[in-house]
């Protein structure tokens, strides 16, 4: 038996290969590799200094705090700013025009602030 190795045209064009996927976004992630490592090092320094601060608390004044809030808000502005670089290019790319975008007027207001914390409060409360 021979085996036949030809790769079968797709039958639609809407159709998404999924190591296709996989090689962009690693050539794209090698490629801006340097961006990545300047965009990580912000959300890496908040999870040490969050975990240093309920580390010391806890020894110091016997307080057990969680720093998990930090750490996610951290990681997810991240990946937010990360997005935008890989959808919008390195000029939009920025923590300052995240911050902007949610200081804007309409995004923040202290209806949706206190509603956050309630659902941060009712989640950690399992």
């Amino acid at each position: 038996m021979s085996e036949n190795h030809t790769i079968a045209e797709p039958i639609s064009t809407s159709v998404i290969s999924i190591s296709a996927t996989i090689s962009h976004s690693y050539l794209f992630f090698m490629d801006h590799f340097k961006h990545f490592v300047k965009l990580a090092a912000g959300p890496i320094i908040i999870w040490v200094l969050a975990d240093l601060m309920c580390e010391i608390l806890f020894r110091e004044y016997n307080l057990r705090l969680d720093s998990t809030i930090p750490r996610t808000i951290a990681s997810a502005s991240f990946a937010l700013v990360w997005y935008r670089q890989f959808l919008l290019g390195s000029e939009h790319a920025t923590y300052s025009q995240l911050f902007d975008h949610v200081l804007s007027p309409g995004i923040l207001n202290i209806s949706n602030l206190i509603k956050s914390f309630l659902r941060i409060i009712l989640i950690h409360c399992n």
